[in-house]
């Protein structure tokens, strides 16, 4: 992706100068007939700059959504390998601290994911 957005930023630069050389030239031009084919290659040129912003700016908002999704991966990988909660037996229960849903103390145990019980025949 980085390589394509490389591309896309030469072609809009290199677009931009051509036009820019371009405009210059256009007042030289003394045939009428020329200065119009002159004036519509121009504006050929200038589309094809303003498609390659259009699809940089697509390649920039999903390269901004891509970092933001994996943000929050690490995010949440960094959660599951260092849980923010604490867990208490009651008796033969699991439950988390300052709650009275019992969890699963296999699917903690293991996965430290919290799954909660819905009665005491679930405890594993």
């Amino acid at each position: 992706m980085a390589i394509e957005l490389y591309q896309i930023m030469t072609v809009i630069k290199n677009g931009a100068d051509i036009l820019k050389q371009l405009s210059q030239y256009k007042d030289e031009v003394g045939d009428i007939k020329k200065q119009g084919e002159f004036m519509r290659i121009i504006g050929k040129l200038d589309l094809e700059l303003a498609n390659a912003e259009i699809a940089l700016a697509e390649q920039l908002r999903e390269a901004k959504r891509f970092e933001e999704i994996i943000a929050e991966l690490q995010k949440e990988n960094r959660e599951l390998k260092n849980p923010s909660i604490t867990v208490v037996k009651k008796g033969k229960l699991t439950f988390r601290e300052g709650d009275d849903v019992a969890i699963c103390p296999n699917c903690y145990n293991k996965a430290r994911k919290i799954v909660e019980l819905n009665n005491a025949a679930d405890v594993s």
